[in-house]
């Protein structure tokens, strides 16, 4: 069961590999169609296709969905170099997202001490309240 399937779209690459040897093949058509028809499933005289098929929609499993690709020459691999630069940006932008968290942090440590104290305060009010009538008997001193 191919369970991500249904995250392919036309004009994506599939691999498949052959006896040592890997194929490419570009997405050009995406089907749903029901259990019984085989009418998509047939040879088609002078294409080389590889066509792969799942149950859908995921847990039912009613239908089938066909990810059909037409075979063409290998993409050209990419740029080993822009994966570097990609994770480099990466970092800069976790870098700058925590110095602004620290920086946040640091500007509300420094303006919540008056929200701080007046918490305590008002928690030594509530402290030495004397108990009430409504009180029950085990929270009285």
């Amino acid at each position: 069961m191919f369970t991500r399937l249904d995250e392919l779209r036309i004009g994506d690459y599939m691999y498949e590999k052959v006896f040592g040897r890997t194929l490419a093949y570009r997405i050009d058509r995406i089907t749903v169609i029901e259990p019984t028809d085989t009418s998509k499933l047939r040879i088609e005289k002078g294409e080389d296709r590889l066509t792969l098929m799942t149950c859908t929609p995921f847990g039912v499993n009613t239908q089938r969905l066909l990810v059909s690709g037409v075979r063409v020459p290998m993409p050209p691999a990419p740029n080993p170099g822009q994966s570097d630069k990609d994770l480099t940006k990466i970092r800069q932008w976790a870098f700058i997202l925590m110095a602004l968290t620290a920086l946040l942090g640091l500007l509300i440590y420094r303006f919540a001490p008056p929200f701080r104290a007046a918490r305590q305060e008002a928690a030594l009010h509530v402290k030495h309240r004397a108990p009430n009538a409504s009180s029950p008997p085990h929270s009285r001193r």
